[in-house]
């Protein structure tokens, strides 16, 4: 995952080492002027120049603790900023800088601006890709794009990191999210399904559910999901959402990872009404999770135990496996009875 980190002697030493060296980015970004070397020192104290002139602020594109690229903005005009950015050849096509940009976008919203645009050369067809992403307005000359968005208009796209500190980040899932959850699981000796995690992601990209991945020290620790409108259980087709598959790696237990994913996921819940629900296995496995959610204001609703999808009568024979369940549900608002 890509992290946008404000510049420091670091990051400014590795930007200036990248610049100094990478022939086909300097050809990218400066066809005609000759390459030149620059310190680290320099990088930065020209960014810190750069910015107080242009009113914008120079951050650095960060992948495991390593500077790839740049991304800054500028005052343009009333509520409109610039934004611009690089990235080292040899990251080239991995979706880096959509990343960046999309972090960027929230970045200049807290700043007060209400329009984002940038300058493009024509031969620069990713830059431009990016921008399409956002349904970007472009206006051209003979050497250059000027796209114009509407940050109003990507505001769901922007809602694609939900939360972020020092340690801990939550996005939505990239495609690619699937296989980390596949390879952790199965080497906890489970049997994971790698079309669950496809149908995640497709499922998100639907609308249908809300897939909420947590990062810890910039590496995936744990996901939650929602479903907006479910159809199976107590609450199915109710138009209640539901938390499925809430699980944070063993290694990273007990920092928090879960409550804080269970925040999101309730924080879009609470969007879309004045409740949700779940469901946790009752045997001693998921006794950690029973004791949370109890914590956390949840309160059985009052069906009994179900058993692979169905309701059970009472003193009826089933396995006490992953299949048996408890649904809770948890009031937003305090209502009369």
């Amino acid at each position: 995952m890509i992290r946008t980190y404000k510049l420091n002697e670091a990051y400014s030493e590795q930007l200036a080492r990248i610049l100094s060296t990478d022939v086909k980015l300097h050809y990218a970004l400066s066809p005609n002027t000759k390459m030149e070397k620059i310190s680290g020192a320099e990088y930065l104290q020209n960014c810190k120049t750069w910015a107080a002139k242009r009113q914008g602020e120079c951050f650095a594109i960060v992948q495991d603790d390593e500077a790839i690229g740049s991304i800054s903005f500028t005052h343009k005009e009333e509520q409109i900023a610039g934004v611009g950015y690089w990235i080292r050849s040899d990251m080239w096509g991995n979706g880096f800088c959509t990343q960046a940009f999309l972090q960027m976008l929230q970045i200049v919203k807290k700043a007060g601006y209400t329009k984002l645009t940038a300058s493009i050369l024509k031969g620069n067809s990713a830059s431009k890709k990016v921008w399409e992403k956002y349904n970007a307005v472009f206006e051209r000359d003979d050497e250059r794009y000027y796209p114009l968005i509407d940050l109003e208009q990507v505001e769901r796209m922007m809602h694609m990191i939900y939360y972020s500190d020092e340690k801990l980040l939550i996005r939505s899932m990239n495609e690619t999210d699937g296989e980390v959850f596949y390879n952790t699981y199965l080497s906890y000796k489970w049997h994971p399904d790698r079309k669950t995690y496809s149908n995640y992601y497709k499922e998100q990209e639907a609308g249908k559910r809300k897939v909420f991945i947590a990062e810890y020290e910039n590496k995936v620790a744990g996901m939650c999901t929602l479903i907006l409108e479910p159809t199976e259980g107590p609450f199915g087709s109710k138009g209640i959402p539901e938390i499925v598959d809430l699980c944070v790696f063993f290694h990273l237990h007990h920092k928090g990872i879960g409550n804080k994913l269970l925040d999101v996921a309730e924080s879009e819940a609470a969007k879309r009404g004045d409740e949700v629900y779940l469901a946790v296995g009752v045997h001693s496995g998921y006794g950690t999770a029973q004791r949370m959610y109890i914590k956390r204001g949840y309160i059985p609703d009052g069906t009994g135990v179900w058993y692979q999808n169905k309701q059970l009568e009472q003193y009826a024979t089933c396995c006490n496996d992953d299949d048996l369940l408890l649904f809770l549900s948890k009031r937003f608002k305090e209502v009369s009875l």
